[in-house]
């Protein structure tokens, strides 16, 4: 009878984890639920706790140094996001604001850019360059994509998306 009711225990477990692991596959990241699985089959412990996936941070390296910013950056449709203004100003940029219009017009050197918020459009020197992720705001900072920005500079950059490292090199 002990060992029916071990079975039945471990076959009670075995299926909580297969419900676990369905879960984690569907959900992907955010919030998973997952079964303590009590290696003593003796008691009936199967209690459902909450754990929390929390993705590493994104970081971007410009020729070596790690740049903070006040809004951190973000992933959007696998593009990399990051402040407008912090990152016009580490490039290099002069950089004007029209509130009103909410675009943005930067110059570094001989290349001028002109993006809006909302637009999927970037106009680098009079060409129109279309864009994946359209600049947007976020936490009330306006968020460009980082690699439209800076390859219209001529610079470089590489994402590793393991580490969720940008890094940006002239």
């Amino acid at each position: 009878m002990r060992n029916r009711i071990s079975s039945i225990m471990d076959m009670k477990k075995a299926g909580i984890a297969i419900v676990c692991m369905a879960l984690v596959i569907t959900l992907g990241t955010g919030v998973v639920f997952a079964a303590n699985a009590n290696a003593n089959a003796t008691t009936s412990n199967n209690e459902l706790s909450i754990l929390e996936i929390v993705p590493v941070p994104i970081s971007v390296i410009n020729n070596g140094s790690a740049l903070t910013f006040d809004q951190p950056p973000i992933v959007e449709n696998g593009r990399t996001l990051v402040p407008l203004r912090a990152i016009f100003e580490e490039l290099g940029a002069d950089i004007e604001w029209d509130q009103s219009t909410q675009t943005v017009t930067a110059v570094r050197g001989d290349i001028k850019i002109t993006i809006q918020i909302g637009s999927n459009i970037l106009t680098r020197n009079g060409e129109q360059i279309t864009l994946d992720v359209p600049p947007q705001i976020v936490g009330g900072r306006s968020l460009v994509p980082l690699r439209a920005i800076a390859e219209s500079f001529g610079v470089e950059v590489d994402w590793n998306a393991n580490t969720r490292i940008a890094t940006i090199t002239e």
